[in-house]
């Protein structure tokens, strides 16, 4: 199988630092946050931009905010529990591992040697990683995935719309969605395409 994995909040659980550090800076900009509206957001699967709807951030604040606060919790993250070694037994079960994340360069300085030193520095196993994916439903497609493990519910709601099976990192009761590594790799072949071995 080849198994598309996102980073942010997938690999990692980073949702309740960021969530923090975003209330905390629409605070300091005078903002009237509200943490409910967060949840609705998150909850919103046609939604992109999440702080941007649930804290009212323009362009410039977006920006301060990922290239200064999230960059600074990205790269201080460590990987979820059991998530390094299930994705270790995956590769040596012939799978292939492809990292597909939507950081994007004009956010982060030296993305890419900074996100490969992570993966390497947190013992992450992968073959190929791919950076700047803001459409990841044409990368898995691209990329031939058949199977695609995602924390957003927008991502994964639009590469199950071009018929490749998801798995949600998130806690929930729906299909497919769950944020323990363990139980992701029982799905992972619970629900891998029937044409594959």
């Amino acid at each position: 199988m080849r198994i598309g994995i996102d980073i942010d909040d997938t690999i990692t659980n980073i949702k309740d630092d960021l969530d923090e550090a975003a209330y905390q800076y629409a605070l300091s900009l005078g903002k009237n946050p509200s943490r409910e509206k967060l949840v609705e957001c998150y909850n919103n699967p046609n939604l992109n931009g999440i702080y941007e709807a649930a804290f009212g951030f323009n362009e410039e604040e977006i920006m301060h905010f990922l290239t200064k606060i999230h960059e600074d919790i990205i790269y201080k993250a460590i990987p979820r529990p059991n998530c390094a070694s299930i994705l270790k037994k995956l590769k040596n079960e012939d799978n292939d591992i492809i990292i597909i994340t939507a950081r994007e360069e004009k956010y982060h300085e030296n993305l890419l040697k900074r996100t490969i030193n992570w993966l390497n520095n947190n013992d992450i196993t992968y073959d190929k990683l791919i950076i700047n994916a803001g459409t990841k439903e044409k990368v898995c497609l691209s990329e031939a995935i058949d199977i695609f493990i995602d924390d957003n519910l927008l991502n994964c709601k639009m590469v199950e719309s071009v018929g490749i099976p998801v798995i949600k990192v998130r806690k929930g009761e729906e299909a497919n969605c769950c944020d323990d590594w363990l139980k992701i790799y029982d799905l992972i072949y619970q629900i891998k395409p029937q044409n594959i071995g």
